[in-house]
């Protein structure tokens, strides 16, 4: 490899590290926030029925809340552990993506060096000959 083409091969290594580790640090936050999400659906109180106009009811129990005041929460629950899920397991396939694609000028250089080097064999020149 030239001297250009390493330090651009080594600038882009070193930008790739950065951007994984963003990537990495983006993906752990939304873990946290779908975990913090998750444990506040699972917190909620359990919704009791609502009591008849014939029932009588001296006192309401701790944590009663009536049906219409809880939208869905299992199905939010279920949706919240979906989400931490993907979330915990997308984040390490993202940060080495970011860092492949990061690296690919890297590969390429390493590549165009490696077919100068079999094309100068193939002719007779030695690979301090070529430019």
């Amino acid at each position: 490899m030239l001297a250009r083409e390493k330090r651009f091969a080594i600038r882009s290594i070193a930008v790739g590290l950065v951007a994984a580790g963003l990537v990495a640090a983006l993906c752990t936050w939304q873990v946290q926030q779908a975990d913090a999400r998750l444990a506040e659906l699972r917190k909620m109180p359990v919704a009791m029925p609502t009591p008849k106009d014939s029932d009588f009811v001296p006192d309401k129990p701790k944590g009663w809340v009536p049906l219409t005041d809880i939208p869905e929460t299992f199905s939010d629950v279920a949706k919240a552990e979906t989400e931490a899920d993907q979330a915990r397991d997308s984040r390490w396939f993202l940060s080495l993506v970011t860092f492949v694609a990061f690296s690919l000028p890297l590969v390429w250089y390493f590549l165009l060096d490696r077919l100068r080097e079999v094309s100068g064999a193939l002719s007779g020149r030695d690979k301090s000959d070529s430019p």
